[in-house]
């Protein structure tokens, strides 16, 4: 294939961004997020602007690849086919058990990537399940984010979700 020798050079330099990409893809597909919003939205529709396309809007501002949605809009307007409004709009409208499910099935889903693998950690606490937040404080005395950290980090914890 004529992209092997590409491909060899990221997988040589970064193999930890080429597996994440990977899984991501199979993981984060156009179809399962469509078909999640549709079975799980109680009031929200799909007309134009897709549930897909928000998430990839959503991913590009979480990963730091663009500041905010304003950006990604102007980037990606032509794919994303609506106005900036109804992008808004839509964000605004979505429904909690939406996000919920999400979490729970990108969960599921890496979760069997992961026993597949045979990955296996050291229960911190045996018997249970143990997930670690960190809360970033801004100078107004409220949580600005959440982070989650594996307890093998060895690095601070990267933002993820930011709070109003």
């Amino acid at each position: 294939m004529w992209l092997d020798e590409i491909f060899e050079r990221f997988v040589q330099q970064s193999p930890v961004t080429v597996m994440v990409r990977a899984i991501m893809e199979v993981v984060l597909t156009d179809e399962k997020l469509d078909e999640l919003f549709e079975k799980t939205a109680q009031t929200g529709y799909t007309r134009e602007l897709l549930f897909s396309t928000l998430v990839k809007m959503m991913i590009q501002v979480v990963c730091s690849v663009r500041q905010s949605i304003g950006s990604v809009y102007k980037a990606m307007s032509a794919e994303i086919g609506v106005s900036k409004t109804a992008v808004y709009d839509k964000l605004n409208r979505l429904e909690p058990c939406v996000s919920r499910a999400l979490v729970q099935s990108t969960a599921i889903d890496l979760t069997t990537i992961i026993e597949q693998l045979g990955v296996e950690l050291p229960e911190l606490l045996p018997g249970y399940r143990v997930k670690i937040l960190a809360l970033q404080w801004s100078g107004s005395h409220r949580a600005s984010s959440v982070s989650v950290a594996s307890h093998q980090s060895r690095t601070p914890p990267r933002k993820i979700l930011s709070c109003a």
